[in-house]
């Protein structure tokens, strides 16, 4: 009896102690499990909010230089834009320096065609004097061209006689 019942106990005692034991070693790792859990939680959590940092310093990033950019680009344009309203005051105060020549050119040919029509009006009243005139010397003196042509022939034979030199 006796020894049996104390292996008895210690046996029982012994399977109680390591029910317990095993009880709080599977309350252990049910703890550590959980833990690791919400540690791969916190890790992803982590992570994602990392990434997301990062994300949004990288499109901080493109928003500024796309800022930038689109100020040199009005700049520029607004440059452009100037230069361009100066060549169209440039090239209007041309066309206009362009036209009042022109019209001075124009006004100096009418003035040289009025001058040519003058001439050629003087040069016919002329032409037409000396015609009538010259009519009104034969109509006086047609024998005395006789006489001229006729001594001209005289002298021009009286020339050839002379001996060469």
């Amino acid at each position: 009896g006796k020894p049996a019942m104390k292996l008895l106990t210690l046996l029982i005692i012994t399977a109680s102690a390591e029910a317990s034991q095993s009880a709080e070693l599977t309350r252990i790792q049910r703890d550590l499990h959980e833990e690791e859990r919400r540690t791969s939680i916190a890790k992803f959590v982590i992570e994602s909010a990392l990434k997301n940092s990062s994300l949004q310093v990288k499109e901080t990033r493109a928003a500024e230089t796309l800022d930038t950019e689109t100020k040199q680009r009005t700049e520029a344009a607004k440059l452009s834009g100037d230069q361009a309203e100066a060549e169209v005051e440039r090239l209007q105060a041309q066309k206009q320096a362009d036209e009042q020549q022109l019209a001075s050119e124009e006004a100096e040919m009418r003035r040289k065609k009025g001058m040519t029509r003058n001439y050629e009006m003087s040069a016919d009243e002329a032409e037409g004097k000396a015609d009538a005139e010259r009519s009104k010397a034969e109509a006086i003196l047609p024998e005395r061209n006789h006489a001229i042509v006729d001594g001209v022939i005289i002298f021009s034979e009286w020339l050839e006689g002379l001996p060469l030199q």
